[in-house]
């Protein structure tokens, strides 16, 4: 889809969920990513497994890639989406540009001088030759990388867990080690709880998510 005319310092990104803290105005010189997504689809989905491999591919040659979350969704929604995986990339929620949209995903890709040179799906193949131009003058970013604190994607977002006896537990996994899973509670608290007590079909969800 032909982009047009408008520039990266009319976006905002909103506030970073998960990887690196972006600030728009420091990224003169490098080709940048800006997808708008949400979960709950199958091409929401596939538009973040397009970002993930562009970003693992180019970000030495300075791309930035920000994936922007427009739906308001509770953090326990994104989570899920992600897969319990950190991303690699910055996830934001809250983004705001010039250009409005009526469906998700859409991606912009600008060049390295803040021009926008692409507007329209990831999954297009004119995403990755737009992709493409906007790297040949990219330059590598210089000096360390500001990732979010205190974020970390749940393996296993927030939910009720049955265990043997029929008593239930609200609590999100964050970690699954041989024979326990580690449990953050609602009140943050860590709990290591074993895996044999609880029910069978939460030893089910456990055993599959530890093999992904």
């Amino acid at each position: 889809m032909a982009a047009p005319e408008h520039l990266l310092s009319q976006w905002s990104v909103g506030k970073t969920l998960y990887g690196e803290e972006v600030k728009l105005e420091e990224l003169s010189g490098q080709a940048v990513i800006i997808s708008y997504w949400s979960a709950g689809t199958k091409e929401d989905e596939k538009s973040l497994a397009i970002l993930s491999a562009a970003h693992r591919k180019f970000q030495s040659k300075g791309l930035v890639v920000i994936a922007a979350e427009m739906r308001q969704l509770e953090k326990k929604d994104v989570d899920a989406a992600l897969g319990g995986k950190d991303p690699g990339f910055a996830i934001t929620r809250g983004a705001r540009g010039p250009v409005a949209l009526e469906e998700m995903p859409h991606s912009f890709v600008f060049g390295p001088m803040g021009s926008l040179i692409y507007s329209g799906l990831p999954s297009d193949p004119e995403f990755s030759t737009a992709l493409n131009k906007a790297l040949l003058n990219s330059k590598p970013r210089s000096g360390p990388v500001k990732r979010a604190p205190l974020v970390k994607v749940d393996l296993i977002p927030e939910r009720k867990w049955l265990n043997s006896s029929g008593k239930d537990v609200i609590a999100a996994v964050i970690a699954i080690e041989d024979d326990q899973v580690m449990f953050r509670m609602e009140d943050g608290r860590k709990l290591p709880y074993p895996i044999k007590q609880l029910s069978a079909a939460d030893q089910r969800l456990i055993r599959e998510t530890a093999k992904k």
